[in-house]
């Protein structure tokens, strides 16, 4: 169950645009780094499962900066 709550960013501080900005930035980092180590053991010759990709690669973003 997921909770939506839409916020204006005219109501947040600056300090506050900045931070949520800074999450932003390293949610989608951290994204981009289980993409590539999930796409790197699917090719590996060393690993027998070839479907990390497919099962451990993280859902598309319900939410947009």
């Amino acid at each position: 169950m997921s909770v939506q709550i839409k916020v204006s960013a005219t109501l947040l501080e600056p300090e506050q645009k900045k931070a949520l900005t800074a999450v932003a930035s390293d949610l989608a980092a951290l994204r981009a780094s289980v993409v590539a180590i999930t796409a790197k053991l699917d090719t590996d010759a060393g690993v027998t499962a070839t479907d990390f990709a497919a099962t451990c690669n993280p859902a598309a973003l319900q939410t947009t900066p």
